[in-house]
């Protein structure tokens, strides 16, 4: 999250956005901002408009997803001066992980589910993103299994999550309905010279609580 993400000016240029702190505020605003730099889907309106922008106005804007991934360009002075309004009543909380304590490198991360705009066209930018795929829940974790993808331990279980669903408007129901627990993975230690598990809670709602640790602690 950027520091302007939560810049007291850009809440008025946000729908949906009532009764949200300042650091929900700004969750929201990075999730939209990262989407639009990374695969340049944008979940913005035109002020005065209920409609999703369309692709051709999206078009236009392309040349905004280098310079907000820079830093040249603010997420408020974008909205500013292209007269835009973040949708973020069009956001639905999907999961929350926090990299375990024994990690060196950690992060706290949000996840968000939403209907992409029919017209949008989603392309990687490739810096942060460097590759794309149209590819069902089902499929990336089978070819993953084969080797064909290396998926983390959290992307992994949030995408069997995502395919227990058959539809969009299925996996935001199922989002809406779920009590969002954060997730923070622990090890633990059997009696003799087994792998650790790998835990989180089983409150989270996925289909796996525990694995052996083996896989991800090796390199």
């Amino acid at each position: 999250m950027a520091d302007s993400d939560s810049h007291p000016e850009v809440r008025g240029l946000c729908d949906g956005t009532d009764g949200l702190d300042d650091d929900a505020l700004g969750l929201q605003v990075a999730a939209i901002r990262e989407v639009f730099e990374e695969c340049g889907i944008l979940l913005a309106r035109e002020q005065g408009s209920d409609a999703m922008i369309p692709g051709e106005r999206l078009g236009a804007l392309e040349h905004y997803r280098a310079t907000l991934n820079t830093g040249e360009v603010g997420i408020l002075k974008f909205l500013q001066k292209e007269s835009l309004r973040l949708a973020c009543d069009c956001l639905h909380p999907y999961a929350h992980w926090i990299t375990p304590k024994m990690v060196p490198k950690r992060f706290n991360t949000h996840f968000f589910i939403a209907f992409a705009p029919d017209d949008h066209v989603a392309a990687h930018d490739g810096e942060e993103s460097t590759d794309s795929v149209w590819i069902s829940p089902e499929q990336v974790i089978r070819e993953g299994a084969e080797g064909k993808w290396t998926l983390m331990f959290p992307t992994r279980l949030n995408l069997m999550m995502l395919g227990e669903s058959g539809s969009v408007e299925e996996a935001i129901a199922a989002a809406n309905a779920r009590t969002l627990v954060t997730v923070e993975p622990w090890l633990e230690q059997d009696e003799g010279d087994e792998p650790p598990w790998l835990c989180i809670p089983p409150e989270a709602g996925y289909q796996i609580s525990r694995e052996r640790a083996e896989r991800h602690l090796k390199g």
